[in-house]
């Protein structure tokens, strides 16, 4: 029995997917990226400050006499809905222009919902909310893994003849 080679069915996969499947790919996996990337060089830029800890403890006081309660700007929500509307408007494309858009969107997706926790409380905007980055990193990362699974079983099932996608047609045929 052959071993089909995991990679190369992915991809095979991938290129047999519907476009709206490649592009949500595209987007969740570069937004994962670029939240973890955003994360990486705010850690190596907070620690390579001279005494963060202090510089912590110094913006904490400063905004000491406000309540508890967690503000939210009226910017998040609108970053929000931009974002479901623009990955909306990229998913149900039928051009081919789908993953052009999708990278730089999945980009700006990402830097956008790292900043969320500046937005959210601004208590110590790069790591008293860190969480919330990691989570939507991890989220995205869920997603772009279940579609690569699926592109994994399409791969699969075009490599046997058959079809679980349904025919692909090209652009000047829809």
């Amino acid at each position: 029995m052959k071993v089909a080679n995991p990679v190369r069915t992915s991809v095979r996969g991938f290129r047999c997917a519907a476009p709206a499947e490649r592009a949500g790919f595209v987007i969740l996996s570069v937004s994962a990226i670029t939240i973890g990337c955003a994360r990486a060089v705010t850690y190596l830029l907070e620690r390579r400050r001279w005494a963060p800890a202090f510089r912590s403890l110094l913006r904490q006081a400063y905004h000491l006499p406000r309540s508890d309660d967690p503000r939210v700007h009226h910017f998040v929500p609108g970053v929000l809905v931009s974002a479901v509307a623009g990955a909306a408007a990229i998913l149900t494309r039928r051009d081919g222009h789908e993953l052009r858009l999708a990278l730089p969107f999945g980009v700006g997706v990402g830097l956008a919902l790292d900043e969320v926790g500046l937005l959210v409380d601004l208590n110590n905007p790069y790591w008293g909310k860190q969480w919330v980055a990691l989570a939507e990193g991890t989220l995205g990362a869920a997603g772009a893994a279940a579609l690569g699974v699926r592109f994994y079983r399409i791969g699969v099932t075009r490599s046997n003849g058959a079809s679980l996608a349904g025919p692909r047609t090209s652009v000047s045929e829809r």
